[in-house]
């Protein structure tokens, strides 16, 4: 059900190559995203609720049984003929998720949104596209969750709507979270990229917003993952309710 919104133009990039240990317990040794429930998988879910929202062509970052994630895919490009879907695979090593990123950047768009495999986000992607092309600049999403759902990590300064600091230890307690969906320029990327091999891409959120090269974006409704037990059960309730 739900309407079909605009189209996106611009790709979104999912990354899904880690090995899911804080779901080990419910995921029988599948990567996150193949997590199973009612009678379908969760990267299905994902990918048409992306679709739904607007996009059309999609790129994943997958490592961990990365086989198993493209055996789905082609079942998904039979079903969706108007869609693009590429699967990279960072190889047999764990890159992090910036590390991941750097490997692979030759084979990425020019633009691309990007996002992990366990989320599940109520956003106008549509809108937030427009700012990144109006704005000129790389685009974090962020929500004021007030330490619900997740530990807040952003601070947001929103007399001036702007990011001042991304931390996920911070001292005093912040109001702010990332939301979990950001959209880059791949020729930003190129250019901040660090020289080790292995990192995580809040490295990319840190010197964005260190040199004022990033808006926020705001989103208004809470997000879903299903990164341990808890949260899945959590998900799970809701996508019920929305499917009845």
């Amino acid at each position: 059900g739900g309407k079909i919104n605009r189209i996106i133009k611009t790709p979104i990039l999912i990354l899904c190559g880690g090995l899911g240990t804080r779901i080990k317990k419910i995921s029988n040794g599948l990567p996150k995203i193949l997590l199973e429930l009612r009678g379908t998988t969760f990267l299905e879910i994902q990918f048409e609720h992306f679709y739904k929202k607007g996009f059309r062509s999609f790129f994943y970052i997958s490592g961990y049984k990365s086989t198993l994630i493209s055996c789905k895919l082609e079942k998904i490009k039979i079903k969706y003929s108007d869609v693009d879907i590429v699967n990279l695979d960072e190889g047999n090593k764990r890159l992090g998720t910036g590390g991941a990123l750097k490997k692979l950047i030759h084979y990425l768009p020019n633009n691309f949104f990007l996002t992990y495999g366990d989320n599940y986000l109520n956003l106008n992607f549509y809108e937030m596209e427009k700012l990144f092309y109006q704005s000129g600049k790389n685009l974090i999403s962020i929500y004021k969750n007030e330490n619900m759902y997740d530990k807040s990590n952003i601070n947001f300064d929103e007399r001036n709507q702007e990011i001042v600091e991304y931390n996920n230890n911070p001292s005093t307690a912040l109001s702010y979270i990332d939301y979990g969906i950001s959209l880059w320029k791949k020729s930003w990327i190129k250019k901040n990229m660090p020289d080790n091999e292995i990192f995580d891409l809040s490295l990319f959120y840190k010197i964005s917003i260190e040199k004022k090269e990033v808006h926020a974006y705001e989103a208004d409704e809470r997000f879903y993952e299903i990164g341990t037990p808890q949260t899945f059960n959590e998900f799970v309730k809701f996508y019920d309710k929305k499917i009845w």
